[in-house]
């Protein structure tokens, strides 16, 4: 029996391969797949990392112009208390930067914000700084230049109930 010049082994075996294309491009990808870590990534408007919890964490955060920066949070391996040691801070504008800092939390208050850092991709990164603005609150600020474009970009941390939430902007 054919079906307009086609056997009907072969349509049945097409449909079957369509079927099977269709299934493996839907798949969800998170942030384990592609090796960044354990943690799955979620798309929202601040990153909200669980001091308790502790571990590394990983967001997706989006700033009020729409861009997305990843943001990645690690515990720097100590012999502290939960919630109490350093935390390590990288944001990620994907394809352009990478800049972070490290924070140091005793007793829920930030005590120290240091040892920023950056990697450029594309364009170029001037007048980076980190100001530690209370006991609550660090911000990381640089200037990204690219195609003749400045955009004044930030990477904030705020301790807020038992929770460091980074915002970008």
């Amino acid at each position: 029996m054919q079906i307009r010049g086609m056997k009907l082994k072969q349509a049945f075996t097409l449909l079957i391969m369509c079927a099977v294309m269709t299934a493996a491009s839907a798949k969800d990808v998170s942030a384990k797949e592609d090796g960044a870590s354990s943690v799955e990534t979620k798309v929202q408007e601040a990153a909200e990392y669980d001091l308790e919890e502790g571990g590394t964490q990983s967001f997706e955060i989006v700033d009020e112009n729409g861009e997305e920066t990843e943001i990645i949070i690690e515990e720097v391996p100590g012999i502290a208390r939960v919630a109490n040691g350093t935390y390590k801070i990288t944001g990620k504008f994907k394809g352009h930067w990478t800049a972070g800092f490290y924070i140091d939390i005793s007793g829920n208050r930030l005590t120290k914000a240091h040892g920023k850092f950056y990697k450029v991709i594309k364009g170029s990164i001037s007048n980076m700084r980190l100001t530690k603005e209370s006991d609550a609150q660090a911000t990381l600020t640089l200037n990204y230049k690219y195609h003749g474009f400045t955009k004044i970009s930030k990477v904030r941390a705020k301790i807020l109930n038992k929770k460091l939430v980074i915002k970008t902007s």
